[in-house]
């Protein structure tokens, strides 16, 4: 975190303004060209985006507004950038692609689509969208509050208050510990599945009324209370010396039997697998065509199922819908998560 920190203070600085500017054109965040007051974003400013926008630099806001629109978006390109907010308010209906998100105050609301290699916050975060990223760390007193789709690739670290009423997926372990002065309360009422290893820390809190698929070992030291479903590969927890309560259950499914639409029974020859995955999919039909779909409709890969495999590694990490069309054009859809 320590680092996080070090990174944000060498973000490069902008000086204070007051000023609403709106983009006019696709171009650079800091050519005064792209915006109608032929002026630059200062800290302090609104900042509508209406456009594709690319970053040179890193952001640095402490009061203002960036506020992505609907089919706009603001990326990094192949830069290693970073996007520091401490105060102020970002907001994305869009397209936001970014290396490093950090929330030190103020607050973010992403209705969009969200990509990032990594991700601390320490204020108040809304995902009713699509965020992708490589880490995540919730730092305490922080809420977020997930009714949209987060996909974390690698390891997810909570220790503040965590609302979760949409998907969450975790592709390497997970922990709800407080390692300061608060406790970590993790309330989950939707889908939650993580790969390997989950924590739950002394004194902190599990709790809701969703599932949760725990792919490697589970350790309880704390609280898990509410009408938890809780699958993992024994049943129960590997080790618990906390208190469970009595409304929570226990089943031995994993991740995939949660997401996976299961074919009607004229579609029982249609099979992809598996679900989720990191860098094929494997189809029982050969020689028919393939559309991958992210969960807006667009169109991101298209194909033939030659050998039964379909090879999505350069896929971002989240949710799509994969559709098989054969030659009598018949269709089959199935939704999958790529890790």
């Amino acid at each position: 975190m320590k680092n996080l920190i070090v990174l944000a203070l060498l973000i490069s600085s902008v000086s204070f303004g007051q000023t609403t500017m709106t983009s006019v054109q696709n171009g650079g965040f800091w050519n005064p060209l792209t915006w109608d007051c032929t002026c630059f974003p200062a800290d302090g400013d609104t900042v509508i985006i209406n456009h594709s926008i690319t970053l040179s630099t890193g952001i640095a806001f402490t009061m203002g507004q960036i506020r992505i629109n609907t089919g706009a978006s603001l990326s990094d390109g192949a830069a290693t950038l970073s996007f520091y907010i401490n105060g102020g308010s970002m907001i994305n209906n869009g397209s936001l692609e970014i290396d490093n998100l950090l929330l030190d105050a103020g607050f973010i609301e992403n209705n969009g689509v969200a990509d990032m290699d990594s991700v601390w916050t320490r204020s108040t975060v809304t995902n009713t969208g699509t965020m992708n990223t490589n880490a995540f760390a919730h730092d305490e007193l922080a809420t977020f509050n997930n009714s949209g789709n987060l996909f974390v690739a690698d390891n997810f670290a909570n220790q503040g208050i965590f609302l979760n009423a949409g998907v969450l997926t975790v592709g390497n372990n997970c922990t709800n510990c407080n390692i300061q002065s608060s406790n970590a309360t993790f309330d989950n009422d939707g889908f939650f599945c993580i790969a390997n290893d989950f924590l739950n820390c002394a004194t902190d809190t599990l709790r809701g009324s969703g599932v949760m698929y725990i792919g490697g070992t589970s350790t309880n030291l704390g609280e898990v209370e509410g009408s938890l479903l809780i699958h993992s590969s024994t049943g129960s927890f590997t080790l618990n010396t906390g208190t469970i309560g009595s409304s929570v259950t226990f089943g031995t499914d994993n991740c995939a039997a949660g997401i996976k639409d299961e074919p009607t029974p004229t579609e029982q020859n249609w099979i992809i697998y598996p679900n989720p995955a990191s860098t094929v999919l494997n189809s029982s039909q050969i020689n028919v065509q393939y559309n991958i779909y992210d969960l807006s409709g667009k169109k991101i890969i298209a194909g033939t199922t030659f050998n039964g495999t379909i090879h999505i590694e350069n896929l971002e990490n989240g949710t799509y819908i994969i559709q098989l069309v054969n030659e009598f054009n018949n269709s089959y859809n199935q939704t999958f998560i790529k890790l």
